[in-house]
C-alpha cells in the first residue's frame, strides 16, 4: 500500500472543511464559504456526504483512523470483496487471487485520501450486482434493494455516479444484442431504470451536477497540475501488462472458447469504455481494474490448462483440489472483520497506523511555518487574502482556521474553465502583481517546487522588503509593498 503520499492531495483541506461546515450548520452549502474570489457564488457540493463522513472520521481518531479506515475500504473493494464475488460468479479461487493482484496494481495509481475512494466501492458493488443479474438472467428483490441504496449513497458522495448510468446503458445494449424482442429487454430493464432515476433525485443538486460534470467531460482544457486527468505514464512492461487481458480475451474468443452471451458482451462493453477512459485520464484506472478483473478471470478459466500446458495428472488434480478448497472457504468474512476491528482499535488506542512509519497527513506539504506566520503577523485582520497557485488552495482552506482565504483551489466545478484560464494567463512575469492588486489580494503565494524556473526566478528578484516569507519550497510576497514598484 502506497501510504506515503496518501494525504498529499491538494483537495484534502477543503474536503475536511466542507464536512465541518455541514456538521456545524446542519445543512449543505449552496454558495462557496471558503474562497475570497467566489463570495456569494453558487457551489454544487457534489461530494458532501463523503466529506461529512471523512470529517467525522478525522474528528474521532485524527489521521491514524482516517488512514486505517480508508485503507480497509480500499482493501475490501479491490481484494476481499472483489475476489469473493468473482469466485461466486466464475469459481476458481486460487486463480482469482492471482488476477485480483493484477487489478490491485492498477487501482493503487489513484489511492488518495479523497471521497473518490468511496466511489470505487460503490462502483464495484453495483457492477458485480449487474453481473450477478445477467448470470442468473433475473434480478431478486435483494439485488434491487442493494442497487437502490448504493446508488443513493453514490450520487451524494462523488460525481463519478455518472458511470452508473453508463454501465446501465451497456447492460441494456448487451441485452438488445442477445434478445430477439425489444419488449423483453425493456421489461427486464425498466425496474432498474426507475430505481436509478429515483436515487438520482435523492441528490439535492442532481440535474445541476450532471450538467456540470458533462461540461467538464467534453472540454479540451487541461490543467497540467491535475495529474489524474492526464494519460498514465506507462512503461513498456506497463503497456504490455495493461494490454494482456485484451490480448488473451481476443484469442480465447477467436478460438470460440468464450461464448458471446449477454454476460460476456456486457463486460466487453464496460471494459472497452473504461480502457479508452483510462488511456486518456489515469483517474479511471481503478474503475478499469474493477471491470477488467472479472473478464480476465473468465478468459483464463476458459483456457484448457492441463491439456494445453501438458501438466502431469497429479499436478492437474492438485490444482483442481486447491481451487475447490479455496472456493468453499466460508471464514474469510469473519477473518476480514476481525482484522478490521483490530486495526481500528489499534489506531484509536495508540494514535498510529500499524506497520507504517511514514508521515501522517500533509505535514510535509502544507508548510505549517507559513500558516503560522500569516496568522501571527495579521492577527488584526478579519481575513487574509492569498493569491495562490491551484494546488495550494485546499491547504490554505483546511488549516487557515477560517481566517486565511485562498483565491483558488482544485474545485473545477466551482470556478469554471474561464476562471482557470484567466489565472493561467495572468500567472506570468510582469502580470501577476497587477492581477493581485486587481483582485485585492494581501499576498502572493507561490510554490518554488513547481516546474517553472522563469516564474521562480522572477519572484526571487523582488525587493527583499516585499518577500516576507521564503524557504526552499514556498515564497510569500506582500502585495502592498509591491505597489510602489509597479
Amino acid at each position: 500500500m502506497k501510504l506515503q503520499d496518501f494525504a498529499t492531495d491538494p483537495g484534502i483541506g477543503w474536503h475536511l472543511k466542507t464536512g465541518e461546515w455541514i456538521s456545524t450548520n446542519f445543512q449543505i452549502p449552496e454558495v462557496d464559504p471558503f474562497l475570497f474570489s467566489t463570495i456569494g457564488k453558487k457551489w454544487i457540493p457534489d461530494q458532501w456526504l463523503a466529506d461529512l463522513i471523512l470529517y467525522y472520521i478525522y474528528e474521532v481518531g485524527s489521521w491514524p483512523l482516517v488512514y486505517s479506515l480508508l485503507t480497509l475500504i480500499y482493501l475490501y473493494t479491490f481484494v476481499y470483496s472483489l475476489s469473493s464475488k468473482i469466485i461466486y460468479l466464475n469459481s476458481g479461487g486460487i486463480l482469482t487471487s492471482l488476477i485480483v493482484l493484477f487489478g490491485f496494481f492498477w487501482a493503487q495509481i489513484h489511492f488518495i485520501m479523497r471521497p473518490v475512494l468511496f466511489s470505487f466501492l460503490f462502483f464495484q458493488i453495483i457492477y458485480l450486482e449487474f453481473l450477478k443479474i445477467l448470470q442468473h438472467e433475473k434480478a431478486t428483490k435483494t439485488s434491487y434493494l442493494k442497487i437502490f441504496l448504493v446508488a443513493i449513497l453514490w450520487v451524494n458522495s462523488h460525481p463519478s455516479y455518472l458511470l452508473l448510468w453508463v454501465i446501465f446503458a451497456f447492460l441494456v445494449l448487451a441485452k438488445l444484442f442477445t434478445k430477439s424482442s425489444l419488449i423483453v429487454t425493456v421489461k427486464e430493464c425498466y425496474p432498474i431504470f426507475l430505481l436509478l432515476l429515483v436515487a438520482s433525485c435523492c441528490s439535492p443538486n442532481a440535474l445541476s451536477l450532471f450538467n456540470t460534470v458533462l461540461e467538464l467531460g467534453v472540454t479540451q482544457f487541461n490543467n497540467p497540475s491535475y495529474k489524474e486527468w492526464q494519460s498514465p505514464d506507462l512503461t513498456l512492461w506497463g503497456s504490455l501488462l495493461f494490454s494482456l487481458p485484451w490480448i488473451l480475451c481476443l484469442i480465447i474468443t477467436y478460438k470460440k472458447r468464450l461464448t458471446l452471451d449477454t454476460y460476456v458482451i456486457f463486460q466487453l462493453l464496460c471494459c472497452l469504455f473504461l480502457t479508452i477512459c483510462s488511456l486518456r485520464a489515469a483517474r479511471f484506472l481503478p474503475y478499469y481494474a474493477i471491470v477488467i478483473v472479472p473478464l480476465f478471470h473468465l478468459t483464463l478459466m476458459n483456457v484448457p490448462w492441463s491439456r494445453n500446458l501438458s501438466w502431469k495428472k497429479l499436478l492437474a488434480e492438485s490444482w483442481t483440489n486447491l481451487e475447490m478448497r479455496q472456493s468453499l472457504k466460508s471464514d474469510g468474512r469473519i477473518l476480514f472483520s476481525l482484522s478490521a476491528i483490530l486495526l481500528i482499535l489499534y489506531s484509536l488506542s495508540f494514535n498510529k497506523v500499524p506497520f507504517y512509519q511514514g508521515t501522517l497527513g500533509p505535514k510535509d506539504r502544507f508548510h505549517p511555518q507559513l500558516i503560522s506566520y500569516l496568522l501571527n503577523e495579521n492577527s488584526a485582520l478579519k481575513e487574509i487574502k492569498i493569491l495562490n497557485s491551484v494546488n495550494y488552495g485546499g491547504y490554505l482552506t483546511g488549516w487557515g482556521k477560517g481566517k486565511i482565504k485562498a483565491y483558488i483551489d482544485d474545485r473545477t466545478t466551482l470556478h469554471g474553465l474561464d476562471f482557470y484560464k484567466e489565472l493561467e494567463d495572468n500567472w506570468k512575469p510582469n502580470k501577476i502583481e497587477r492581477f493581485a492588486l486587481k483582485q485585492e489580494a494581501d499576498y502572493i503565494m507561490y510554490e518554488l517546487i513547481e516546474q517553472n524556473q522563469e516564474l521562480t526566478s522572477y519572484f526571487k528578484s523582488f525587493k527583499k522588503n516585499s518577500i516576507v516569507f521564503i524557504n526552499s519550497e514556498v515564497i510569500l510576497i506582500d502585495v502592498q509593498k509591491l505597489h510602489t514598484n509597479i
